[in-house]
């Protein structure tokens, strides 16, 4: 179903195609602090909105204090909307895990999921192991370092460094392609019937050819792109 708010076409999901996030565990010290959350609206006073849940401590953080939260979660995909979804066996995972909420300027950052607007999100390191179907071919901003295979599954990890974010793609039926460009590897997951998915390389290396005449160094290992198949191109 299409409607327009301020002018913007988009896209609403029926209940049955929506996708969730729900936090099952966040423990601190061994003290599980989930059933003290509660949602909160700051930017609207919605009541009804339940993206941003806030976890009260029993002790307030010192300046320059670092404390470590182990956080389990349950996600649902959504039927393929914006940047996330799946279609038919294919995946985009974006926005697909809790986003941690960051106090600067003695405020916090933790706005409620817009239709027309971005989280925070904190540079960070990510070590990201999925456990899928062994047919499933997976894209993901990180470097690969391990593959298992056992019982018609397959287990992959990944590590990246000091990234805004951690995103991953998985279908059955990408073809890959790779190429470099000044140290930085250029990888390429397309569809079967995209025979002339190269474009995109060679967009992206004349891409990064600007960004270094004119602002600075890719500074990156890898780039991935994945080029979507049709009917997943939301």
């Amino acid at each position: 179903r299409d409607y327009k708010v301020t002018g913007v076409q988009t896209c609403a999901l029926p209940i049955s195609d929506a996708g969730s996030i729900e936090i099952t565990s966040l423990t601190l010290d061994g003290e599980e602090l989930a059933p003290l959350g509660r949602f909160i609206h700051p930017d609207d006073l919605n009541a009804d909105d339940r993206t941003v849940e806030e976890f009260p401590l029993e002790d307030a953080l010192d300046p320059n204090q670092t404390i470590v939260l182990h956080i389990r979660f349950k996600a649902r995909f959504p039927a393929l909307i914006a940047r996330a979804g799946y279609y038919q066996d294919f995946f985009m995972a974006g926005q697909w895990f809790p986003k941690i909420g960051v106090h600067q300027r003695d405020l916090w950052n933790t706005h409620q999921y817009h239709l027309n607007s971005e989280f925070f999100a904190d540079f960070g390191t990510y070590r990201v192991t999925l456990t899928l179907p062994s047919a499933y071919i997976v894209a993901a901003s990180g470097d690969l370092i391990s593959t298992t295979v056992a019982g018609g599954q397959k287990t992959v990890t990944y590590e990246s460094d000091d990234v805004h974010d951690f995103a991953w793609s998985a279908w059955t039926k990408f073809r890959r392609a790779e190429d470099h460009w000044r140290g930085v590897r250029i990888e390429l997951y397309y569809p079967p019937d995209h025979p002339d998915a190269w474009r995109h390389i060679e967009a992206a290396k004349a891409t990064l050819e600007w960004f270094d005449r004119n602002i600075g160094r890719y500074p990156y290992p890898r780039l991935v792109i994945v080029d979507c198949p049709e009917g997943a191109e939301e």
